[in-house]
């Protein structure tokens, strides 16, 4: 997510004021947070997959494509 786009969302969320690189670089790693955990829990779903086509899932592919998001 740009900063434009970090702006643009704060101000629809009714924040007033100037956006200080301060408050983008805290939203910035919230962001980063949220995209991780997701990543993770695609993980988990793999390594919990037992059955006969755990070599086929897809889940560490979604993990790896989750975590790309962050370089949007």
């Amino acid at each position: 997510m740009t900063d434009e786009q970090i702006i643009q969302k704060a101000r629809e969320a009714g924040m007033t004021g100037e956006a200080t690189p301060a408050v983008i670089e805290f939203v910035r790693n919230l962001l980063e947070a949220e995209i991780e955990a997701c990543a993770k829990i695609c993980e988990e779903v793999g390594d919990k997959d037992d059955t006969f086509y755990r070599e086929e899932s897809r889940a560490s592919d979604c993990a790896y494509a989750i975590r790309a998001r962050k370089s949007l």
